[in-house]
């Protein structure tokens, strides 16, 4: 009889934890979305966004890291995209990766089913679609009140990163840093280092004009 008593009141203390573990994770969920919403409706609330950023990659397996500055240009869904000596220009209809060094343009149409390909014109809102989401942790850099959020993709399958952690500068609800922690143990890091909004961006920005480039090869992959 003492064993059954026993054994209920460890079954009554198992059931009260998960409840409270349950109702933790739905406050955490809660709480993030509330931060995202806010951050979502800020960033929408711009026509054009400039950011200089710093691109790090880490495979910890072979311990090794290297981090290379960069800057995008958005506007709308259309972006400008320096990194490592290469420029990702997209118009809004096909993209242009264009590499000075090697004098050459390579064209093609993104593949907006390609769930492991990066969107700049949605690096802000990353967040929107696929993923659960939970707020980790409250902390302060430099003055700055920032909040961790983790991104869990809804689906697994055929992603190479099973995490992807947002650090989000409380006052001005907007993203700072974006980790993608990767199944292979290989990582990327984007830190924002400066952000301006609203400017007057030239519309050739965001177009390649073959026919101003006359020394540089054209590889079309469109067809």
């Amino acid at each position: 009889m003492l064993i059954v008593l026993r054994m209920k009141k460890l079954i009554g203390l198992l059931s009260a934890m998960l409840l409270v573990s349950t109702i933790w994770a739905q406050t955490q969920e809660v709480k993030a979305k509330t931060l995202l919403d806010k951050v979502s409706a800020k960033t929408k609330s711009f026509k054009t966004v400039s950011v200089d950023f710093s691109y790090t990659l880490q495979n910890k397996k072979e311990n090794i890291e290297d981090t290379f500055d960069g800057s995008l240009k958005l506007k709308g869904n259309k972006y400008n995209l320096s990194l490592m000596g290469a420029n990702l220009i997209f118009d809004g209809k096909d993209l242009y990766n264009y590499m000075p060094d090697s004098e050459e343009v390579i064209i093609t149409k993104p593949n907006a089913s390609d769930e492991n390909s990066i969107d700049p014109a949605k690096l802000l809102t990353i967040y929107e679609t696929g993923f659960k989401y939970k707020y980790v942790a409250d902390k302060t850099e430099a003055g700055k009140q920032l909040a961790v959020i983790d991104l869990y993709p809804i689906k697994l399958d055929g992603k190479k990163f099973h995490t992807v952690k947002l650090t989000i500068d409380k006052q001005k609800d907007a993203i700072t840093e974006v980790l993608y922690l990767g199944k292979d143990g290989i990582n990327y890091l984007i830190k924002v280092k400066v952000m301006k909004t609203d400017i007057a961006f030239a519309d050739k920005i965001f177009t390649f004009n073959t026919k101003e480039h006359t020394d540089v090869e054209v590889i079309d992959q469109r067809k």
